[in-house]
């Protein structure tokens, strides 16, 4: 069975869990955003199970070459988004 702390190549279920809605989320904002003008995107990583920020993950936009790393409150910002 999967126990809470059980890992696939080494990233805890827990961060795969958070990092996979954060993903979901990010990618719904960036095609509400692709009709629009250029404009900016932020937002925070958190982890679902313990709400702990996300430090030093990496964001991207679907589709562009940005990117963004959270902050240590898991703050991550793009400015100028196509």
């Amino acid at each position: 069975m999967n126990s809470p702390t059980a890992s696939l190549l080494g990233i805890p279920a827990g961060f795969r869990k958070s990092f996979v809605r954060a993903l979901v989320c990010f990618f719904g904002v960036v095609s509400l955003l692709r009709a629009q003008t250029p404009g900016s995107i932020q937002g925070v990583v958190i982890d679902a199970e313990s709400k702990a920020f996300i430090t030093g993950a990496i964001v991207t936009v679907a589709g562009t070459d940005l990117q963004a790393s959270t902050d240590r409150a898991g703050l991550y910002r793009f400015a100028a988004v196509p």
